[in-house]
């Protein structure tokens, strides 16, 4: 069962105050489909998950297998 989720760092700001979602760097940077096939893609964990922060936004792929999840 895959999971995905994005929150917002505890305590961060950004100079503009906010961030998108779907684009947290712009319309030039990755999206957020990208961020989380890149959680999956780049893990060292055997493909269990990961997290990455761009910005403030803390975008989290939990995959797992079997009984071990991220």
């Amino acid at each position: 069962m895959l999971t995905y989720k994005v929150l917002w760092r505890a305590k961060c700001r950004t100079k503009q105050g906010f961030q998108d979602i779907g684009y947290p760097l712009g319309p030039d940077g990755p999206s957020c489909v990208d961020i989380m096939k890149d959680n999956y893609a780049k893990c060292n964990n055997g493909g269990i998950g990961g997290s990455t922060q761009v910005g403030c936004l803390v975008f989290t792929l939990n995959a797992g297998r079997k009984d071990n999840y991220y």
